[in-house]
C-alpha cells in the first residue's frame, strides 16, 4: 500500500470511529451556540450582526464561525445542522492536518497521534456542540503543519498567512497563536528577516485590523462585549483559571503526559528543537491565557480543544523519534504494547471523566426549543420584550426581542458591573435589578427554560426584591407540546401594552393566558389558539391592580361559558381578584374575558 493510500484509509477510518464517538454525546448543543446561531439567523434575515433590536452589541466571540454558519444557511440548511456539520468537517480537517504534518514520519506516528486524538471527549463533544472550537483547532493544526517545514527558513508563506488571518477572526484571542508562532520562528536559527515576517503577518494584520475597524464603526467599541462580561483578572478568577488548567490537563492523561514528554524530547535534540519550541510556546501561551481569564464553565473542557491538535502533533513526532532511536523488534513491540494500553486507558478515562459526562446530560437547551417555539408562535406578531438568563435557546427559538439579564448581549450591564464582579461564576455575575425594572420586559424567564418562581442570578433577585414586582408581574404557566410536552413558568407584565391587560376605562380586556396562575397551564389548542383549561380542580385566577367601582358585566370567551362561574373579590382596596371556576368534569378552554362597566 502506498503512503497516499495509507493516509487516505487512515483518515477515513479514524473519521468513522470519531463519528461514533461524537454521536455518543448527541444531541448536546450548548446554549451559547444558539447565541451565535441567533446572530447568524438575524444576519440572514437582513438585521445585521445583531442579537436583538436596539443598539448593536458584539455578544459573540467567533465572527468567522458565524459567517460560515450563515453561509451554510444560505443553502437552506437548518442552522443547527449547519453548526454541527461545520464542527465535524473542521475535526476531519484537523485529522488531515495532523496526517499531513507527519507525512515524512513512520506510519505508526500518524496512527498513534490520531488514535489518541479521536478518543478525546472534548473534541467529540464540541464537534457537535455548536461553537467554534473545532474550527479553531483545524486552523491551528493546518497552520502548524504548514509552518513546521519553514521554522528555520522563509516562513512568509502565503497559505500560512491566510490561515493565521482566519485564526485572528475566529476568536478575539486568535492573535495569541500568531504571536506564539512568530516567537518560535524568531528563537529558531537563523533569525528570520523582516521581509519574511512581514509577508507572514500581512494577512493576520489585515484580517484583525478589518474586524477591529468593523467593531469600531458598527458596535462603537474596541473590545467585544463578551470580554467585558466575562474577564475580570481578579485573584479569584485567576485561581479558578489555574485550577481549570490543572484539572483539564489531568483529565487528558496519559495523552497530555505523553505530549509533554514528547515536547521535552523534541527540544532536547537539536534537529527537532525548533518544532519542539513551537509546540511548547503554543501550549504555554494558551494555558497561561486560559488561567488569566478565569478558565471556563462549559462541559467537556471546551478551551482544551485547540490544544489537542498540538498534543497529537507532538506525540506523533515523539513516536517517530522513538522508532528512529529504538529499531529493535523487541523494543518496538514493547513500545507498541505500551502505547496500546495507554490509548485504551485514555479512551476509558475520557468516557468516565465527570466534566465530559456533563455533555451527556446537558439537555435543558431543548426545553428552550419547546417554550421558545410556543411563545414565538403566540406572540410573534406583537414582539414583546423577553428577558432571559439563557440568552441562546429561548431567544433563538422564539425569535422575540430579548433582554439578556446576564449582560453578555446587553450594552448597559457589562459597563456597570456590580462591586462583587470577579468573585463568582464566570459569565454569570452581571446583573442590575433597577436597570431591568426600567426596561419593563413583557416576559421574564428566570433560570432554566422551565423557569423558576424565584430568580437565580443577581439581576433577577434584585428585580424581584423591588416592592412593585409582584404587583406588576404575574407568574403564568405555559404548556408547550412540540416536540415534547413541557410546562414552564414565565413571569408576565400584566399591563403590558403588547400582550397584557387593556384598560379602556369602561371596558377591560383580559387575555386568557393570565388566568394560568393556579397550577393550570396555557397551551395552544387544536385550532392554534392560546387557551387556559378551567377545571373543577384548577380554577383560573387573575388579580387586577385596580378596584372595580360600580357595576360590571363579564363577557367570557371560552368553549363553554355557561359552565363557568365568576367570583370577584377585593383582597386589597387597590386590587380586584377575579376567579373563574366550574363544577363540570369537562375541561373548559378559556380564551379571554372582557369586563364592561354597566351604564347608569
Amino acid at each position: 500500500m502506498s503512503r497516499e493510500q495509507f493516509e487516505f484509509f487512515l483518515i477515513v477510518g479514524i473519521s468513522l470511529l470519531f463519528a461514533g464517538h461524537a454521536y455518543w454525546y448527541y444531541p448536546f448543543l450548548t446554549d451559547d451556540a444558539m447565541i451565535s446561531l441567533r446572530y447568524a439567523d438575524r444576519l440572514l434575515a437582513g438585521d445585521g450582526l445583531t442579537w436583538t433590536e436596539g443598539r448593536p452589541v458584539e455578544g459573540y466571540s467567533n465572527l468567522l464561525w458565524i459567517l460560515l454558519v450563515a453561509g451554510l444557511g444560505l443553502m437552506n440548511i437548518d442552522l443547527i445542522y449547519a453548526a454541527r456539520l461545520l464542527g465535524l468537517a473542521s475535526t476531519i480537517a484537523t485529522f488531515t492536518a495532523v496526517t499531513h504534518a507527519l507525512r515524512d514520519c513512520h506510519r505508526a506516528a500518524p496512527l498513534v497521534a490520531l488514535s489518541f486524538l479521536c478518543l478525546c471527549g472534548p473534541l467529540a463533544a464540541w464537534s457537535i456542540g455548536g461553537l467554534e472550537q473545532p474550527l479553531l483547532a483545524a486552523l491551528l493544526a493546518w497552520s502548524i503543519a504548514l509552518a513546521l517545514p519553514r521554522l528555520q527558513g522563509d516562513i512568509g508563506y502565503f497559505p500560512l498567512s491566510i490561515l493565521l488571518g482566519m485564526l485572528c477572526i475566529t476568536r478575539p484571542d486568535g492573535p495569541l497563536f500568531v504571536a506564539a508562532l512568530v516567537l518560535a520562528r524568531c528563537l529558531a536559527k537563523p533569525m528570520p528577516s523582516l521581509a519574511t515576517l512581514a509577508r507572514l503577518l500581512a494577512l493576520p494584520i489585515v484580517f484583525y485590523g478589518g474586524q477591529l475597524t468593523f467593531r469600531l464603526f458598527y458596535y462603537g467599541e474596541w473590545v467585544p462585549n463578551t470580554a467585558l462580561a466575562k474577564i475580570s483578572f481578579t485573584d479569584h478568577a485567576i485561581r479558578f483559571g489555574c485550577e481549570y488548567v490543572y484539572k483539564g490537563l489531568w483529565s487528558l492523561k496519559p495523552f497530555s503526559l505523553f505530549a509533554a514528554v514528547a515536547m521535552a524530547w523534541l527540544i532536547w535534540k537539536p534537529p527537532t528543537r525548533a518544532s519542539g519550541l513551537l509546540f511548547v510556546i503554543l501550549t504555554a501561551s494558551w494555558l497561561s491565557y486560559i488561567a488569566c481569564v478565569g478558565g471556563d464553565v462549559f462541559a467537556a473542557w471546551r478551551h482544551f480543544v485547540p490544544l489537542l491538535a498540538i498534543f497529537a502533533l507532538a506525540l506523533g513526532f515523539g513516536v517517530d523519534r522513538a522508532l528512529n532511536r529504538w529499531r529493535g523488534r523487541s523494543a518496538q513491540f514493547a513500545g507498541a504494547a505500551a502505547l496500546a494500553v495507554a490509548c485504551t486507558y485514555h479512551g476509558i478515562n475520557q468516557f468516565y471523566n465527570p466534566v465530559n459526562s456533563l455533555a451527556l446530560v446537558e439537555r435543558w437547551e431543548w426545553d428552550g426549543q419547546v417554550l421558545g417555539l410556543m411563545l414565538g408562535k403566540v406572540f410573534g406578531d406583537q414582539k414583546p420584550l423577553y428577558a432571559v438568563d439563557n440568552a441562546g435557546c429561548l431567544p433563538y427559538f422564539s425569535g422575540l426581542p430579548a433582554l439578556d439579564m446576564l449582560g453578555l448581549n446587553d450594552y448597559y450591564l457589562p459597563r456597570h458591573p456590580p462591586p462583587t464582579f470577579g468573585s463568582g461564576f464566570v459569565g454569570h455575575e452581571l446583573g442590575d435589578g433597577d436597570y431591568l425594572w426600567r426596561r419593563r420586559p413583557d416576559l421574564i424567564s428566570f433560570g432554566m427554560p422551565k423557569g423558576y418562581e424565584r430568580a437565580t442570578f443577581l439581576g433577577g433577585r434584585q428585580m424581584q426584591a423591588l416592592p412593585d414586582f409582584y404587583r406588576e408581574y404575574s407568574m403564568v404557566r405555559f404548556l408547550g407540546r412540540h416536540p415534547y410536552p413541557l410546562t414552564a413558568i414565565v413571569w408576565v407584565l400584566k399591563y403590558s401594552e403588547k400582550i397584557g391587560i387593556r384598560d379602556y376605562g369602561d371596558r377591560i380586556e383580559i387575555p386568557g393566558f393570565l388566568f394560568a396562575t393556579q397550577g393550570n397551564a396555557a397551551y395552544l389548542n387544536d385550532s392554534g389558539k392560546l387557551v387556559v383549561p378551567i377545571t373543577a380542580e384548577w380554577p383560573g385566577v387573575v388579580v387586577l391592580e385596580q378596584p372595580l367601582v360600580g357595576g360590571w358585566t363579564a363577557d367570557i370567551i371560552s368553549s363553554d361559558s355557561q359552565q363557568l362561574m365568576v367570583q370577584i373579590q377585593t383582597p386589597k382596596p387597590s386590587q380586584t381578584r377575579i376567579a373563574l371556576s366550574t363544577t363540570t368534569t369537562e375541561i373548559i378552554e378559556l380564551h379571554g374575558m372582557t369586563l364592561k362597566a354597566v351604564a347608569r
